[in-house]
């Protein structure tokens, strides 16, 4: 509105007499997420589980199997966390 007229001037010019105002808007584009180092590190997270398990018999197996779960676990949250471009 016309400051003259006692409206406010909010940033954006406009003819009298014209249906749109003089200045484009611009709506910035968001990029796509970035799935597949999440998505590569889920699949290393089920090798690790599963995989090493079957490759190393005992106890030994079991805890190559829990570290590298809880190792790509902490991989998918930093990812989340810092490169996956989520909001």
């Amino acid at each position: 509105m016309d400051p003259a007229l006692g409206g406010e001037q909010l940033g954006t010019t406009c003819r009298i007499g014209s249906m749109a105002p003089d200045v484009s808007l611009t709506v910035p584009i968001q990029k796509p997420l970035r799935i597949w180092p999440g998505a590569a590190a889920a699949v290393v997270l089920l090798v690790s589980r599963f995989g090493v398990k079957a490759l190393v018999p005992g106890f030994g197996g079991f805890m190559y199997a829990i570290e590298g779960v809880f190792g790509c676990a902490a991989l998918i949250l930093l990812w989340w966390l810092f490169f996956s471009r989520a909001p």
